[in-house]
Order: structure tokens, then sequence, then C-alpha cells
């Protein structure tokens, strides 16, 4: 398992999160759009500062949001969708063939995110830290980076959910 930790920061002007690993070496870091229609949150490598990961929320006069990520070429990769309003129940879609699955609670920050049935990676938020800390653990098969987006992703819109 790939452990690593996302901290959002706190008293920031947009959105922005550090992924760290298990030594506390800073990987990825994110920052969201202040002035923007929607979200929009972009994803970097620390060690290269290319963009990897664009996420982006469809603004629809809907009550179900839609989240879009894309790779750092425009290419979209995967689709979270909000399916219900008042207990947060999210699908995760690849392309018409491989979809997502997400078991646990959102509202506490514990949960899986599953591949027909079988754990890719679990999140879990540290109580007692100052901010929003999430400790990933994912699946040695499954690429660290994209993870991390999934998980971005689905806080965006359960934090928005119950922020406004």
């Amino acid at each position: 398992m790939t452990k690593l930790y996302i901290k959002q920061k706190v008293f920031s002007f947009g959105e922005k999160y550090n992924v760290y690993d298990e030594f506390k070496n800073k990987k990825f870091y994110c920052e969201g759009s202040v002035f923007s229609w929607g979200s929009k949150i972009k994803m970097f490598s620390q060690d290269t500062n290319q963009l990897i990961f664009v996420i982006r929320q469809k603004v629809k006069f809907s009550f179900y949001k839609k989240y879009f990520i894309y790779d750092g070429n425009d290419n979209l990769l995967a689709t979270v969708k909000q399916k219900s309003l008042f207990k947060p129940k999210l699908e995760i879609v690849l392309n018409e063939n491989e979809q997502y699955t997400c078991k646990g609670d959102f509202f506490s920050y514990n949960f899986q995110i599953l591949d027909d049935g079988l754990p890719i990676g679990s999140v879990t938020k540290r109580v007692l830290s100052w901010g929003d800390t999430y400790m990933l653990d994912i699946s040695e098969n499954f690429e660290p980076s994209f993870f991390v987006a999934i998980v971005i992703t689905i806080d965006d819109c359960v934090h928005r959910e119950n922020n406004g």
C-alpha cells in the first residue's frame, strides 16, 4: 500500500491542498480558482511543477453536482456525479465500461473507493489536526496521483454540499 496525506490549507484564498508521503515529503499541490463559475482545481507535481490533473465542476441548474477530471493535456479521464441530495452518494465513471463505487461515510471522511468490489484505496480523516488532513491508503497497482485527484473531487463536492 502507498500511504499519502492530503492537508487542506486553512485561511487561504481559494481551495489549496498539499499532498505528502509518509516521510513528510511534498509530492503534489493543488490550487483552486477563486473567481470561477463552479469549481476548478489544478493539481501539480511537486517535483516538476507540471500540471497533471484539472478538476472542473459542471455548472448547471440541477440539484445534483457533476465534476470532470482531466489530465494535463485536457483529456477527460473520469466523471464524478452526485446521485443523492440528502446523503452523499457519488458515482465515479471512467468510461462506459468501467465505474468505481464509494463505500463508507463521506461526512466523517472514512470511506473506500472500490473497483468491481475490490478496494483501490481508502480515506480516513485525521482527528485533532489543524485544518483538514486526510490519510490515504492506496493499492500498489493504482496510480496514487489519480487517486488523490478523485479524493479531492469528492472533498470539493461534499464540502460545497455542506457549506454552500
